[in-house]
């Protein structure tokens, strides 16, 4: 496997490879992919990334996309996010190349924890009176657990939509609804901050 969860093994996993490209993640593609030369002489090339970019990528079947859609809930259920792996080879040895179908490898837990001092931070903002609020781009268990482990509660509201409650504790987004929720955010902080 050419990717690892710890960079200590970095050099083991590209030991007998060249590497002919790269293409660093970028938030259109929400992926990473190398091209690389094995020490047969081979090429091949390899992705990991966003799940749902991954799996149509890859262009998997109904049940496999089911069962991977199963195993990123009960991570996220556990506050870890998900990256996808594919994997592809490529008989015309060029970078240029379409390359063979994508293969779909698996899915990696990642656990991102929240800063070390974000619970005390909250806490203390909590006990001033602030109205704190968590804006992500998380799925919902995520944000749940990850508000659960800070002390914020889990009582969340997703705003896929056009439905945004200000009042609530934690508001979780889809990414494409960030700069809808700022302007909203900031308005209504400008409303309250004006009747104050």
């Amino acid at each position: 496997m050419l990717f690892y969860c710890s960079t200590s093994h970095s050099f083991q996993a590209r030991a007998g490879i060249t590497e002919v490209h790269f293409l660093p993640f970028n938030p259109v593609d929400k992926r990473t992919a190398i091209t690389y030369i094995d020490s047969n002489g081979n090429w091949h090339s390899a992705s990991k990334g966003a799940p749902e970019q991954i799996i149509e990528l890859c262009q998997v079947q109904t049940d496999i996309k089911r069962k991977a859609h199963d195993i990123i809930d009960k991570f996220a259920d556990r506050g870890l996010r998900s990256l996808a792996v594919a994997q592809q080879t490529v008989p015309e040895k060029t970078k240029e190349s379409a390359g063979g179908p994508w293969v779909f490898v698996g899915l990696l837990p990642l656990f991102d924890p929240p800063r070390h001092d974000s619970a005390e931070t909250i806490r203390q903002a909590l006990k001033l009176g602030v109205n704190v609020k968590m804006i992500t781009g998380d799925q919902l268990a995520i944000a749940k657990e990850i508000g659960r482990r800070l002390g914020m509660g889990t009582n969340m509201k997703s705003s896929k939509g056009r439905y945004l409650d200000l009042d609530t504790g934690i508001i979780v987004t889809n990414p494409k609804l960030m700069p809808m929720l700022l302007k909203a955010v900031r308005e209504s902080l400008d409303e309250k901050s004006s009747s104050l």
